[in-house]
């Protein structure tokens, strides 16, 4: 696969028919910034619209809206860091299937191969408050391999109602399949511990895991991390034994 790197109007070219199709295929959420994207990634309108710069897309992305704003800060305070945003061959692959999701997420997000692969599956995942000062609230963003698979099948997992910036989010490989298998998961704003699903957990087809933990997962302790290993103990929730301090 050819890789194009630069400016969002000099991709865009690059790639003639080949990426960045559409209105608004490939965009940076700054003036200067720079991505990088394979043949056969961001096809569609908006389909990779106001990423964070140094976003890297292989061969993903590939219908309207499915990466628009995906990672996106907008303009951050000049002391922050950004983490990298990697999508991985395969990925965000239908309509509005990763569309603002880590939103506000100033660490790390990568989607791995074939993950969030139907219609907004993984929408607005881990989307969080905008940060307007120092000190900086860093969280981190990691969809395994093939993990959820069905429409809306983790859409607003982890994600604020008005505003939250804490809390890391793992979905390990093959979790979450069926459509509303696992949404909206600690959609609210005292849930705010990092987040694991552990490999191969929930699905539509036997133990949802749908609107678990409706408040705070660990009480007043922040520093553990709740794991869901399994959908009929951990969830609803929130279930004492599974805050472990990773």
């Amino acid at each position: 696969k050819k890789l194009f790197t630069g400016a969002p109007d000099v991709v865009t070219t690059q790639c003639d028919t080949d990426c960045c199709t559409g209105t608004n295929g490939c965009s940076t959420d700054t003036s200067s910034g720079v991505m990088t994207v394979s043949d056969g990634s961001c096809l569609g309108n908006s389909a990779c619209k106001l990423l964070t710069p140094d976003s890297i897309i292989l061969e993903s992305c590939t219908e309207n809206n499915a990466c628009n704003g995906l990672g996106s800060v907008q303009t951050p305070p000049v002391d922050f860091t950004i983490g990298f945003r990697v999508i991985g061959p395969g990925a965000c692959t239908a309509a509005n299937s990763c569309r603002g999701s880590g939103g506000y997420i100033y660490g790390n997000i990568r989607f791995e191969t074939g993950a969030c692969n139907a219609d907004s599956a993984c929408r607005s995942i881990a989307i969080r408050m905008l940060q307007l000062a120092a000190p900086q609230v860093t969280a981190n963003v990691f969809i395994g391999e093939n993990a959820c698979q069905g429409n809306t099948a983790c859409e607003n997992v982890h994600a604020q109602v008005l505003g939250k910036t804490s809390g890391s989010l793992t979905i390990e490989k093959d979790a979450y399949k069926g459509d509303s298998a696992c949404s909206k998961i600690a959609e609210n704003d005292f849930a705010v511990n990092d987040l694991i699903v552990r490999e191969g957990i929930c699905d539509a087809t036997g133990m949802s895991c749908a609107d678990c933990l409706p408040g705070r997962m660990c009480g007043n302790d922040f520093t553990l991390t709740y794991v869901i290993d399994n959908a009929g103990d951990d969830c609803p929730g929130p279930n004492t034994f599974a805050c472990e301090g990773l």
